[in-house]
């Protein structure tokens, strides 16, 4: 899920990363490399993601990715950081989520609620 800050809306519904976060790494809990894939696309979201709306879905296509692990990092190849200068990532994924279709993914995110201060 990428914020304003970091992806261009196509016009269409459809956006991207931009181009420095758009490269991405999959590790394994050792932190080795285990595939690398780029961004393929993503989504503008609609009103009815909530808290979400007008963010950028985008999701990336890794190759080759073993199975039976419990978890996986999800990292860029370059450093992202918030507005208030934290580094972001890397993220952790779980291999179901590593494995769910695009609709799938959205359909998890279409009730998140931003956590209350």
């Amino acid at each position: 899920m990428l914020g304003a800050a970091f992806f261009v809306d196509d016009g269409d519904g459809s956006c991207h990363a931009k181009v420095e976060a758009a490269r991405e790494k999959l590790l394994g809990e050792d932190r080795r490399v285990l595939a690398t894939g780029s961004s393929q696309g993503g989504e503008v979201l609609s009103s009815e993601y909530g808290d979400l709306a007008g963010n950028c879905l985008v999701y990336t296509e890794f190759t080759g990715v073993p199975a039976g692990e419990d978890a996986y990092f999800v990292v860029s190849g370059e450093r992202l950081y918030t507005a208030d200068g934290k580094e972001l990532g890397p993220a952790e994924t779980t291999e179901a989520a590593l494995r769910q279709s695009l609709s799938e993914a959205k359909e998890r995110w279409l009730h998140f609620k931003d956590p209350v201060d």
